[in-house]
């Protein structure tokens, strides 16, 4: 970000700086800035690159940008300065980063949020740029490997290759059109809303029970949601580290998404 900052208001002008602020009124009374001692950003390593990565993401799309058409210009910055302390030809893929693929499509809208899709066309619905609103990932703090350490050939999602078409020369810039093209075995699940949790349980047709699903699930913007009554499922890794809080059947402990129509079209949720 810049390390200077002039701010227009109705009544006078405000300069700010990475230590104080002064006012047009007052041009020689200093405000000290007191600034958190470290944001992820501030701290990064080649270690923790990606995790510190996404937990920047979830504070930065709690922000209000006046424009969504700004999604990507407005991120750029930070793309860019991550860039040093990647794996040398690292990608960028519509946010997230190459090597960290699977982890980066372990996203969703925040629990309580109120998160919708553009209006247009941004991104695709598999990554989090597609919507507006406040997005978490999945135990990223377990994930800085790459991707071949988590992924279970036969039951995780394969990830052959994605097609990048960008819309301006800046690399980190908006698109005019991605893909990515995956394989995996696909389960159909029966979604079931619980009240008490705010949520869906996940089972399989041969069990029906609450109380014994396979999984739980939340939707990017939860008015997708509504019409479902069954989704297909891929597993994207599984997690020892996650844990089952006694409703999720064993042995399947991990994360995966469902492939549901969005807005008219096929799209991951």
């Amino acid at each position: 970000m810049f390390p200077r900052i002039l701010h227009f208001t109705p009544t006078q002008v405000l300069w700010e700086c990475t230590s104080s602020k002064h006012t047009q009124g007052l041009p020689s009374v200093s405000t000290p800035i007191q600034r958190p001692s470290a944001r992820p950003l501030d701290v990064l390593s080649s270690l923790h690159a990606h995790s510190q990565w996404h937990h920047t993401l979830t504070s930065y799309t709690t922000r209000k940008l006046t424009d969504y058409t700004d999604t990507f210009p407005a991120l750029s910055g930070l793309a860019q300065s991550v860039v040093p302390y990647l794996p040398e030809k690292e990608e960028y893929v519509v946010g997230m980063w190459s090597s960290h693929l699977r982890a980066g499509l372990a996203w969703c809208g925040e629990k309580y949020g109120d998160a919708r899709r553009h209006e247009t066309y941004i991104a695709p619905s598999w990554s989090w740029t597609s919507i507006v609103g406040c997005i978490i990932h999945f135990n990223d703090d377990n994930l800085d490997g790459p991707d071949s350490a988590v992924h279970e050939p036969g039951t995780t999602v394969s990830i052959d290759n994605y097609a990048i078409q960008l819309a301006t020369p800046d690399p980190f810039g908006p698109l005019a059109a991605a893909e990515l093209h995956v394989r995996a075995p696909v389960v159909d699940l029966i979604l079931d809303w619980y009240d008490a949790a705010s949520h869906y349980f996940l089972h399989s047709p041969a069990e029906t029970q609450r109380g014994k699903c396979v999984g739980e699930m939340r939707f990017d913007v939860p008015d997708e949601g509504r019409e479902l009554k069954v989704v297909r499922c891929v597993a994207l890794y599984s997690d020892a580290m996650c844990t089952d809080h006694g409703r999720v059947e064993r042995p399947v402990c991990g994360v995966g998404i469902a492939v549901v129509r969005v807005g008219g079209g096929g799209g991951c949720v």
